[in-house]
């Protein structure tokens, strides 16, 4: 269970030099992101406070108190639980760790992604009876779409910037009618993870197409 308690909504981005130390964690969007702090000083805390902090955005989430909330929470250790991140959600999130003295930042730096698994199609050529294969994937940063296949007869990749600041990348592929019956994969990477689609090209009710233009 999540605990609301010592979890507030601050509007100004703190700036604290003393003991600070950052960390970097990626995400999938819609998914759960823990982000953990923890003071390794022997000192004596006497509370524990959590902040946002988004250098490029004036306002938070209005989410925010619903969304985001503390877990295994101590006086040395804690854990900011965000469910169901979203792009609105990247930014760095701030433990101050308070004594009678000092104030000790942990900042944990959240960053989103989105990586779909590719949509694999395949059509024939009623001129020429090759085989297009298309491979489409959609992602934020970009994705790289690649079709395993051998000896391709040519190939092309095209991109497409959605508003919602994902890319989908389109890779298609002509191939001759030997690759018929045989399996094709497709695989959609980034610096966060993979997809993969496989699919069997039947030897009849192919899609039927005028001709094969790249």
């Amino acid at each position: 269970a999540l605990s609301k308690v010592g979890v507030k909504r601050l509007t100004l981005c703190l700036k604290i030099s003393i003991k600070s130390q950052q960390t970097d964690v990626a995400v999938k969007a819609g998914e759960e992101a823990c982000l953990q702090c923890h003071l390794s000083y022997s000192t004596d805390v006497l509370q524990v406070t959590v902040a946002t902090c988004h250098p490029h955005r004036h306002k938070l989430n209005p989410d925010f108190s619903t969304k985001i909330g503390l877990k295994e929470t101590t006086l040395r250790n804690c854990s900011i639980v965000v469910q169901n991140v979203t792009e609105q959600d990247e930014g760095c999130y701030l433990c101050l760790f308070i004594t009678s003295s000092d104030v000790y930042e942990r900042k944990v730096c959240l960053h989103i992604y989105e990586l779909h698994k590719p949509t694999l199609t395949v059509s024939r050529s009623i001129s020429t009876g090759q085989l297009e294969v298309s491979c489409s994937a959609t992602g934020r940063p970009a994705p790289n779409v690649t079709i395993h296949v051998q000896k391709t007869i040519r190939t092309h990749t095209n991109a497409v910037n959605n508003s919602n600041g994902t890319v989908t990348v389109i890779r298609t592929a002509a191939l001759s009618p030997l690759h018929m019956n045989k399996t094709l994969e497709c695989s959609a990477t980034s610096s966060f993870g993979s997809e993969r689609n496989r699919m069997t090209i039947p030897g009849e009710r192919l899609v039927i197409i005028s001709n094969i233009s790249f």
